[in-house]
């Protein structure tokens, strides 16, 4: 479910705060997203391709909601895929709330980003094992396919 964020976490019913960034670069065949694979021994998620991302932590502070989760994104892109930006390459893309009724709820803040000058990708090899540039309407081609 799409939501403007201005719920509180409460009226959210606790959910996790979060954020995601979907990371862009220019190539021959049109824009590219990077998609990280996670740790095939991870307790959550094994093996599975996703934008960088996670939970909030304490330490990513802000005045707001949404200063936090920016400084969040921030973090586990740096964290994930070894790039930097500076926050305010960082463009509010939409806020999604999962179902009420889910063992664990996320209240997740998704971000559009353009791959710094000269920079590359480079996983972490623990939480992150892979990374890969694909087409965005290749990504959902292949999920489509399983």
């Amino acid at each position: 479910m799409a939501t403007d964020g201005s719920l509180s976490l409460a009226e959210r019913d606790g959910a996790v705060l979060a954020s995601t960034v979907l990371l862009l670069r220019d190539a021959p065949l049109g824009p590219e997203v990077l998609l990280l694979k996670r740790n095939p021994n991870a307790r959550n998620m094994a093996e599975i391709w996703m934008f960088p991302g996670g939970k909030v932590d304490d330490d990513d502070r802000g005045p707001s909601e949404l200063d936090r989760v920016k400084t969040a994104a921030v973090r586990e892109l740096k964290e994930e895929a070894d790039v930097l930006l500076p926050v305010a390459a960082l463009t509010h893309f939409s806020h999604w709330l999962t179902p009420a009724g889910m063992k664990r709820r996320f209240a997740t803040w998704f971000f559009v980003a353009e791959l710094p000058e000269g920079a590359a990708v480079s996983v972490d090899g623990e939480e992150m094992v892979e990374a890969r540039w694909v087409r965005p309407a290749d990504a959902v081609a292949e999920h489509q396919a399983g």
